[in-house]
């Protein structure tokens, strides 16, 4: 007999495959901008214009894309009026953009102004709950011209089984990043993680790191970071006296700590994709591993299928919980 889990496990990652066949509407294949480029180093015209206003003709939405591609790779290939065309779109950008920052704070704060997603799903968790629960997350990302980026996760599990929870676990996440050299950048993390079962009443964690860009193309991307910071983990314990009496004691125990931590992402085709990120934070007293790994399918240009694999490690733990937990979502996303 196949275990309640494994049984989930099986039918989420069938459910992914069947979808990956699903038609969406796809941007501009990568493809385009190769043939292009073929044609421009061989210096055959001909064969440019074909491609190019075939390109024009299948994805109209992405005209000005196409533009700005070929403006890229040798922009005395544009004609005049596609150069204007261009220009005039870049002027009308920076028009809003400065008219945008002229709002003060209200900038940085409009929702409007963020790329937001929400996944909602299902999970089997394994380490200190071994159950499965609903999985719900929200997330938002904003670049601030072409040096700093943003983003925001929240992700919530939670479960009850015969009126009583059985998992309870949030995490809210921050990721700013400064581009302070053309491969090279400064990044920021902070997260915060209050889990029940855990043994810990939370965990907060921030580190200041500097990292590179080793990949960037259109098939892989692949950064790297490293840099110190400080944990804070607080830890809640009942003590009884000789009366019978209990009294809780709280202690937070705060250590100077290093992070090293890698993202990677690999682009299958127009619809299809993978993610990996992984990090190692180091102090003192304490050890923990993170790695969680996705793979997403696009079932319209807003929604898409994911299923995920988060395996985490921790050294030592609070007595009576687990060292090492594993967490597998499959959620719908949706971007808002």
């Amino acid at each position: 007999m196949m275990l309640p889990g494994r049984s989930l496990n099986l039918a989420l990652f069938t459910g992914l495959a069947l979808t990956m066949a699903v038609p969406v509407a796809a941007d501009v294949p990568d493809g385009i901008k190769d043939l292009l480029s073929t044609a421009l180093s061989n210096r055959d015209r001909t064969t440019f214009d074909t491609v190019f206003n075939t390109a024009l003709q299948t994805w109209p939405e992405e005209r000005l894309n196409l533009f700005q591609m070929v403006q890229s790779l040798n922009p005395s290939w544009l004609s005049e009026e596609q150069a204007q065309e261009v220009a005039d779109f870049v002027a009308a950008e920076e028009a809003a953009e400065a008219a945008s920052r002229a709002r003060g704070v209200w900038y940085y704060l409009d929702p409007a102004l963020w790329n937001g997603q929400v996944q909602v799903g299902a999970n089997v968790s394994s380490g200190d709950t071994d159950q499965q629960a609903g999985s719900l997350g929200l997330s938002f990302q904003r670049n601030f011209g072409p040096d700093w980026e943003h983003a925001l996760d929240f992700k919530f599990d939670f479960a009850r089984r015969s009126g009583e929870t059985v998992q309870e676990r949030f995490v809210a996440k921050y990721d700013g990043l400064y581009r302070a050299w053309e491969k090279g950048f400064i990044a920021n993390f902070t997260q915060i993680e209050v889990d029940r079962f855990s043994g810990f009443d939370y965990r907060l964690t921030e580190t200041v790191s500097v990292g590179y860009q080793l990949v960037d193309n259109d098939r892989h991307k692949l950064r790297v970071e490293a840099g110190p910071g400080f944990r804070i983990n607080r830890v809640s314990e009942e003590i009884v006296d000789a009366n019978g009496v209990v009294t809780t004691v709280s202690d937070n125990q705060t250590e100077i700590i290093g992070r090293l931590a890698a993202s990677y992402d690999l682009k299958f085709s127009e619809t299809v994709s993978f993610n990996n990120t992984m990090s190692a934070i180091f102090g003192s007293e304490f050890t923990s591993l993170r790695n969680l790994a996705s793979l997403s399918t696009k079932l319209t240009s807003s929604l898409a299928l994911r299923l995920s694999f988060e395996a985490n490690y921790d050294s030592p733990v609070p007595v009576g919980t687990s060292a090492f937990d594993t967490i597998t979502r499959a959620t719908i996303a949706y971007d808002f």
